[in-house]
């Protein structure tokens, strides 16, 4: 098994998905959703988001984003929208 640590320089990674060869990750405290190259360990394009706990991200098979937030709210986005 291949392990690799990775340290996005963003505070309170709360959530993370792979997709499309590519991380994503959610910070709570920023209030961002961030696109990561692993490979090259930077990032790629961040998105400003509403303040509202960002707790989780994952992505459907018609390019659609969706963040769960603390109170189990799960707000969708079109990929294309945010610029990603």
């Amino acid at each position: 098994m291949i392990e690799q640590l990775i340290q996005p320089p963003h505070e309170d990674i709360s959530g993370m998905d792979y997709h499309d060869n590519v991380l994503y990750m959610v910070s709570d405290t920023e209030d961002l959703l961030i696109k990561y190259d692993i490979k090259k360990q930077r990032d790629i394009a961040t998105v400003k988001l509403s303040p509202y706990a960002q707790e989780g991200v994952a992505f459907d098979d018609e390019n659609n984003i969706y963040i769960a937030n603390d109170n189990g709210s799960v707000f969708k986005y079109d990929k294309n929208f945010l610029g990603l």
